[in-house]
């Protein structure tokens, strides 16, 4: 394995937890920039094939079309808010939008073979962040003498996983790469 890269990332938050009469929000917002600063070959499926005068092929590893990661962002709100109904019971709400950046491992390692095209694994720079939204909704009834019960019900939808994904073009030329499935 032999990658040099140079990649950034940055990210700002910022969260206001303003009170009303009778209800209590607390909002936020998060900015999320990266660029993996890296090449990475253009076709997915065969990334070392040359076509050359519309009619020859080449595999040619120092000469396949590669193209340059973009940079990338994502503005991620959340918010909650709750606000009593009575004097003993809450009712709140919670809603986030998060990402993950892939690692590394996904995006820039590569294990190539010093000669052919076999049983190679490289990385993906132009996987998508994984993205979750979390829903929370719930009441807090107070009981007395200190106790309470807390009926919250929960909702999570996470797309753009990070999967293992196998290719063998036409000159039965396999590899494998990462890819985002949800």
């Amino acid at each position: 394995e032999i990658y040099s890269a140079n990649p950034f990332e940055l990210g700002v938050y910022v969260q206001d937890k303003m009170e009303f009469e009778g209800m209590i929000a607390n909002v936020g917002l998060r900015f999320d920039l990266w660029n993996q600063n890296a090449d990475y070959f253009t076709d997915l499926y065969s990334p070392f094939r040359t076509v050359v005068n519309d009619s020859t092929i080449l595999y040619d590893k120092p000469n396949a079309a590669t193209t340059r990661t973009p940079t990338l962002g994502k503005l991620q709100p959340r918010i909650g808010i709750s606000f009593p109904v009575s004097v003993s019971t809450v009712f709140h709400l919670n809603y986030g939008s998060f990402i993950q950046r892939p690692s590394f491992q996904y995006t820039l390692s590569s294990q190539l073979p010093r000669v052919g095209y076999v049983n190679m694994r490289i990385g993906n720079p132009r996987l998508e962040a994984q993205e979750t939204n979390s829903y929370d909704v719930g009441v807090t009834q107070g009981l007395g003498e200190g106790f309470t019960l807390d009926v919250s019900g929960y909702y999570k939808d996470v797309k753009n996983l990070v999967e293992l994904a196998y290719f063998t073009d036409v000159q039965q030329s396999t590899y494998s790469t990462f890819i985002n499935r949800d």
